[in-house]
């Protein structure tokens, strides 16, 4: 008992040094538990997939995976970003009847990008030549509509501050990975593995949907998606800049060096992916704050804690569990998965790289929300470009996945601190207006 209440005590001093305010200590527990529970769920989940499906068909899996996450992210053009930033806008400058109109024109525009995004993975299946390609478009279009929703679900709650919520549907997800993916995965191989995700995200849309603080409606009112499209497109171009960047290196060792490869490498993305929850979850509860502050004062600097005190809290986190994976996650690797242990050296870059890519999701929040996508933009743009330049010496120098791992560790380390020297001199200007683009509304 006493140790239940030290660590309530703990947490619940942490979420008020972040300005964030759970109604409990209960459900600021069940927050950071739950996505910790997700993260160690899914590495375990998609690791022993990993190894039942064997380097090949992991590969493709993750090829796909890269058309999945694109999808979701950048195929509504900004329309999901806009009302995640505008529904916490409006109630820090009180405007609670505007929210209603941006969630079901983001809906609608969610429903209809997805489904366009689905019939064509529909299309393209029924010309590729390989099986396993052929069944993967396929269950990649249900999976579509399906995350598609999940995201706009969940952006909603996020933006009403709802994290309870969040947190267990990240359980559920938890649950459900182990369970039926898995189980799916023994009994029927690479089909099960596919059927179960659709089973997974088909219940967790049903407890969102359930969960949800609004009933969007179908509304597809032109004008009001393009004002919606006008604010969230830079936002999405921003998204789709930080995926490139944290995904390019993937892409370039499928294009060069094969799907085996990639299979091998996935254990570097793989250690990324579940090591950056813990920072994400971080940021994703701070950006509501953050973004009712602004409405509330149009002050950028009134931001400055918001951006800085997370740091200290990541850095607690972040150190020893990167610590410990890097020096015992190869000793796992050799003993359960041995046919991945070619993998190994590129995983532990990729530890380093998440340890820089740790902090800066605060600096990237506060330019979205203050209204400096382009200057973001910039930063990501000559990132991306300097990743691209240093992969492509990496492996026509013939340095393999290791050299790829080492060119986007050092990409990476130059993109925080540019944009961390961006964040600073934005939290030294004074006040500006709250709303640069047209009202969606």
């Amino acid at each position: 008992m006493r140790a239940l209440a030290w660590a309530r005590g703990l947490t619940e001093t942490g979420f008020r040094k972040l300005a964030i305010k759970p109604q409990t200590g209960t459900e600021a527990i069940l927050f950071t538990g739950g996505n910790v529970l997700y993260q160690g769920a899914r590495f375990l989940a998609y690791l022993l997939a990993a190894k039942l499906l064997g380097p090949t068909l992991y590969g493709l899996w993750n090829g796909l995976l890269l058309l999945l996450t694109n999808g979701i992210y950048y195929g509504h053009l900004g329309v999901l970003n806009a009302m995640s930033r505008e529904i916490p806008l409006r109630h820090g400058r009180g405007d609670h009847n505007g929210v209603q109109p941006i969630v079901d024109s983001s809906f609608s525009t969610a429903l209809l990008s997805s489904s366009l995004l689905a019939v064509v993975c529909l299309a393209a299946s029924f010309a590729a030549e390989d099986p396993a390609n052929a069944l993967g478009l396929r269950l990649l279009a249900p999976l579509l509509v399906l995350e598609q929703l999940q995201f706009f679900y969940e952006l909603v709650l996020r933006s009403h501050g709802l994290f309870r919520a969040v947190a267990i549907q990240q359980v559920l997800l938890a649950g459900l990975l182990l369970g039926v993916v898995l189980g799916l995965t023994w009994l029927a191989g690479f089909s099960g593995f596919l059927w179960g995700h659709v089973v997974v995200f088909l219940a967790v849309v049903a407890f969102l949907t359930w969960s949800s603080p609004v009933r969007p409606r179908l509304r597809f009112d032109r004008c009001h998606m393009m004002a919606l499209a006008r604010i969230g497109f830079p936002i999405v171009l921003t998204g789709f800049a930080y995926g490139m960047l944290t995904s390019l290196d993937r892409l370039m060792v499928l294009s060069f060096l094969g799907k085996t490869q990639l299979g091998y490498y996935s254990l570097a993305f793989m250690a990324y992916g579940t090591m950056m929850l813990i920072p994400r979850s971080v940021f994703l509860m701070v950006y509501p704050r953050m973004a009712r502050e602004y409405g509330r004062t149009g002050d950028p600097r009134a931001l400055r804690s918001l951006v800085y005190r997370p740091i200290g809290l990541l850095l607690v986190i972040m150190v020893p569990t990167l610590a410990a994976i890097y020096f015992f996650g190869p000793w796992f690797i050799g003993r359960f998965l041995p046919q991945y242990v070619p993998g190994i050296p590129a995983f532990r870059l990729t530890l380093l790289g998440v340890f820089f890519l740790s902090f800066v999701g605060g600096f990237g929040n506060l330019l979205t929300i203050v209204d400096r996508q382009k200057l973001y933009l910039a930063v990501q743009v000559f990132a991306l470009g300097l990743a691209f330049v240093l992969n492509l010496i990496a492996i026509k120098a013939g340095w393999g996945i290791l050299g790829v791992a080492g060119a986007t560790l050092v990409a990476q380390v130059i993109y925080g601190l540019t944009l961390w020297t961006c964040a600073r001199r934005v939290l030294a200007t004074a006040p500006g207006p709250v709303f640069a683009g047209k009202d969606p509304a």
